[in-house]
């Protein structure tokens, strides 16, 4: 059996090397790139805080349960603004010497004499007390849309909710504050309608808003208590658990490793890297048989 022509041989190698340098160069995965997906990823940062809260049910439960002293805190300050008891109870605690007078104001800046009204008599804490109101109104509806719509972090409520215990902290203290104006008649502690039984108001008419001003005291502290709870609640959820900053961790590496790795890059849309050939066409195609033009080639294929 006659052997096959030297030249075709020698063609066929070429061809066979060709295709297989065409191979590596459009390779997907050249040795850098295998290098760098076997290699391990970057560190994760530390993970500080959480976005999730670990007791969701508790956090709805609070927003529904916050809602009634909401309501009954506009109802009271509303009520009591801009000054419905304030000066009279002020006057009934006078007359029965608990407290000084409130005829003090006049006589003071008629006689060109500075006075300054206590905390708990004064028109600053009822008009602080009605606006805190309308505002706590305010993050309960907001809070509430944000808790819903899963954007309501335990960041974001430990800051507001901080301040709206603050607020409600100052009020109660502001509604529990001394009287000292008048050094005849000192009080040292709160007021007598909060100390005192409304039965020893002086005048009789003054015995429902002495129970008014006892019940915006109890609003003012059970809101308080109730945004320091959330308050805790919202520390607590922020803080992320040992558990929660393992398995933060390995998501992140896992996320880290993917954007690294070639045909991952290509799953999340990316185009994966690929070398460029190299310009060998014209060397590759006056190697093939079929396509030379040299008569010589031509004559050895019969």
């Amino acid at each position: 059996m006659a052997s096959a022509p030297a030249g075709v041989n020698t063609n066929a190698t070429t061809i066979i090397a060709g295709k297989q340098q065409q191979q590596q160069q459009y390779s997907v995965f050249t040795d850098s790139e295998r290098s760098s997906a076997q290699s391990p990823a970057v560190p994760p940062p530390r993970i500080w805080l959480t976005r999730h809260w670990r007791l969701p049910r508790i956090v709805l439960g609070l927003f529904i349960f916050e809602l009634a002293p909401t309501i009954a805190a506009l109802a009271l300050y509303g009520i009591a603004d801009p000054n419905l008891y304030r000066t009279r109870l002020w006057r009934d605690g006078f007359m029965n010497g608990f407290n000084s007078s409130p005829g003090q104001v006049l006589l003071s800046y008629a006689n060109h004499v500075p006075f300054h009204v206590p905390l708990v008599w004064s028109q600053f804490i009822t008009t602080f007390n009605l606006v805190i109101s309308i505002l706590s109104m305010f993050f309960l509806l907001v809070k509430s849309v944000a808790f819903i719509m899963h954007i309501w972090y335990p960041v974001v409520s430990a800051v507001i909710h901080a301040g709206l215990f603050a607020i409600y902290l100052f009020s109660a203290c502001a509604q529990l504050g001394s009287d000292k104006s008048d050094p005849q008649h000192l009080q040292n502690g709160p007021p007598w309608y909060i100390t005192k039984s409304c039965s020893v108001a002086y005048y009789p008419s003054n015995r429902g808003y002495c129970r008014q001003a006892k019940a915006s005291l109890a609003v003012a502290i059970i809101m308080a208590l109730l945004f320091f709870t959330q308050l805790v609640l919202a520390v607590l959820s922020a803080i992320p658990s040992p558990t929660e900053r393992r398995l933060r961790a390995e998501k992140d590496s896992d996320d880290r490793r993917g954007l690294h790795h070639p045909r991952a890059a290509g799953q999340r849309g990316q185009t994966p890297l690929r070398a460029a050939p190299v310009q060998q066409k014209s060397s590759f195609v006056a190697a093939h048989p079929l396509r030379s033009n040299r008569p010589e080639t031509m004559g050895n294929m019969f």
